[in-house]
């Protein structure tokens, strides 16, 4: 039944991306990824353990604000230092953002409290790992997240002391967690990017959590990206992808001077 939704999202996407501006540039082609020449002198990204906080891929040269990544089930911050996710945060980079990556203090399944509120030991951890790389609490937040982390960039907005310098959140491969993007707490401009050729996430999910943004007063804009035509590498079943930075440095760039 997946198939009967899928020119519909297809359409809705489209009229959602048209209010976001024209697209920056095409991604960073892979191959290009670990060329030094395209790392500005003293800015490499650096990946370290620093205790308490667990290991983190960061990166802080950028002026525009901070891209906070949550990884996937399973995963830690080194998954954001490969293929589709490195690419990513390239792309990112080279636009002049910063970008910190955590790992989820579970690493036992890799995966994010799921605790629903201020206490969440994920949220607090990531809160302190902030304050001790030294991010102004006037530098705009962004969120991005994958799968699991996808899921816990919402929580992340609703309850971080950060909360009013998060500007946008892109969600890969996940749909948000219900309860907290239809509460008030939620006001947060989100991408939805999404596969329909990944058996772990429905459109269905998507479309509930994108309109129940939209149908709030006042409005919280969402695009609807169906990423399945522009694939072009990594697991054939759709499920390890973030090459979606076209669309997240529009919406980024939309929102990174508003207060």
């Amino acid at each position: 039944m997946r198939w009967l939704i899928f020119i519909p999202v297809m359409i809705v996407s489209a009229m959602l991306y048209q209010n976001c501006g024209a697209p920056p540039s095409s991604l960073t082609p892979l191959s290009e990824i670990n060329d030094p020449n395209s790392l500005p002198p003293n800015s490499s990204p650096t990946i370290a353990t620093i205790e308490p906080y667990g290991k983190v891929y960061y990166f802080l040269g950028g002026t525009k604000g901070v891209i906070v990544c949550f990884h996937g089930a399973g995963g830690s911050a080194d998954g954001w230092t490969k293929n589709e996710k490195l690419a990513f945060l390239e792309d990112m980079r080279k636009n002049n953002y910063s970008f910190v990556c955590p790992t989820s203090l579970n690493q036992v399944d890799g995966q994010w409290a799921n605790t629903n509120g201020e206490d969440n030991v994920d949220v607090v951890n990531v809160d302190a790992l902030l304050a001790n790389l030294q991010i102004s609490p006037q530098q705009p937040l962004f969120l991005a997240g994958h799968s699991n982390g996808g899921g816990f960039t919402t929580r992340f907005a609703a309850y971080s002391e950060r909360k009013a310098q998060i500007k946008a959140v892109n969600l890969s491969n996940a749909s948000g967690i219900v309860p907290i993007v239809t509460s008030t707490l939620y006001n947060v401009p989100t991408i939805f990017n999404f596969s329909t050729c990944d058996a772990l996430i429905d459109e269905v999910d998507v479309l509930r959590n994108s309109n129940a943004l939209n149908n709030k007063t006042p409005s919280v804009p969402t695009i609807l990206n169906d990423v399945t035509a522009n694939y072009s590498g990594g697991d054939p079943n759709c499920h390890e992808f973030i090459n979606v930075s076209t669309v997240a440095q529009s919406m980024f760039d939309r929102f990174a001077t508003k207060q």
